[in-house]
């Protein structure tokens, strides 16, 4: 019998965004763990490194990322040392393990992808960022680097590549498209009627949600905005929800500008934000339209999700957003302005017939392009060809 190739996959910070989710959603088919052998090497500190590690072979946790006074000294004072022993702590990994290939999950320059260049072992790089996520906050240098020398680039849009391509010339050759995935196994509701509650929602009332980091970059202040331009044309009983609520983050300039901005609108019976989970089955189960207001988005995993809920989208015409949002399932803001998000609100919120069709046909496109259960015969089949 044919040895299965083992994969060692390199997630510097396993967050509960969407990059780490869709590696667990295509290692929880069935089919990739009898096909390959996976591992991972991630931080120690990582909040989803229990729902990768039984989902692997073996996890490798690097021990300079347990919250300790020690690193802390190390980071502060010295962090060229730092670097040095995560180079080491990788390469004892590959000694140990003896991977077939290196599977690095983030194009940002960390010393655990920095060394896995130099090992001489086949590299694979799933890229989720582009826009000025990568041209202002990475070294140019490091970007051009993997460009020559990772042989593989999975992208997760085809605006993804489009974007490597136009910006260090990535070649097209280089480039596998892989789309989400979201995954139905994964998405459960267990409270139906939860958040609907939270906000003080009859069955009359209709709930618009966002579900991403309550940041600038999510576009907190745009749906703000057009918030309270939907209000001030649509009377009808209608609340507004964001999940993913960062608890740091109420310290922030932008979140105590935010609710400044709430309240200067006067919507504070209106809008209600919500603390970030994993389990976001029952936020979809209660919202009636999904809206997405990011300033940038490579192929956001919030709307597979929504829509696999059978919920239409309201989303800004950004990165690979336009490859599954249109007419049919939604509405897809061009001008990325508050006054077009408003304008895509009100498009679905005075309509339950146009709301149910595009919640329908946004699921079937779903379950037929972007499911974990379709996406993951065409990873497996890419890593078994490198």
């Amino acid at each position: 019998m044919k040895e299965r190739k083992r994969i060692l996959l390199v997630i510097p910070r396993p967050t509960r965004g969407g990059a780490t989710q869709v590696l667990l959603n295509l290692l929880h088919e069935d089919i990739a763990r009898t096909k390959f052998r996976f591992y991972t090497l991630y931080n120690d500190s990582s909040v989803q490194k229990d729902a990768l590690s039984q989902v692997v072979e073996r996890s490798f946790a690097s021990p300079l990322d347990k919250p300790s006074r020690m690193r802390n000294l190390l980071i502060k004072f010295s962090p060229s040392l730092y670097s040095i022993l995560k180079k080491w702590h990788l390469s004892w990994v590959c000694y140990t393990l003896k991977p077939d290939i290196i599977y690095i999950n983030t194009v940002s320059q960390t010393p655990h992808a920095q060394q896995a260049l130099k090992m001489g072992i086949p590299l694979v790089l799933h890229a989720h960022e582009m826009d000025f996520l990568v041209t202002q906050k990475m070294n140019e240098k490091w970007v051009s680097e993997l460009v020559i020398k990772v042989p593989t680039w999975i992208v997760c849009a085809r605006a993804v590549g489009e974007f490597y391509q136009t910006v260090y010339k990535l070649p097209p050759e280089k480039q596998k498209l892989l789309h989400g995935p979201a995954s139905v196994a994964r998405l459960t509701s267990t409270h139906p009627g939860k958040y609907k509650k939270a906000v003080n929602c009859s069955s009359e009332f209709i709930l618009i949600g966002v579900c991403a980091s309550f940041t600038y970059l999510k576009g907190a202040d745009i749906f703000i905005k057009a918030i309270q331009l939907v209000k001030r044309s649509y009377k009808e009983q209608i609340r507004f929800a964001w999940l993913g609520l960062d608890e740091q983050v109420k310290d922030s300039v932008f979140y105590n500008s935010m609710i400044s901005l709430v309240q200067q609108y006067g919507l504070e019976q209106d809008f209600f934000m919500f603390s970030t989970t994993a389990e976001v089955g029952d936020f979809y189960t209660d919202i009636d339209v999904l809206v997405h207001p990011s300033r940038t988005e490579a192929f956001p995993l919030s709307i597979l999700e929504a829509m696999l809920f059978a919920k239409p989208v309201v989303a800004m015409d950004v990165g690979g957003i336009r490859e599954v949002v249109d007419e049919a399932t939604g509405y897809l803001v061009k001008d990325r302005t508050p006054e077009g998000l408003a304008e895509g609100i009100r498009y679905l919120v005075t309509s339950e017939d146009r709301r149910r069709q595009a919640g329908q046909k946004g699921r079937q496109r779903v379950l037929e392009k972007f499911e974990a259960g379709v996406q993951a015969p065409k990873w497996l089949n890419l890593l078994d060809n490198l």
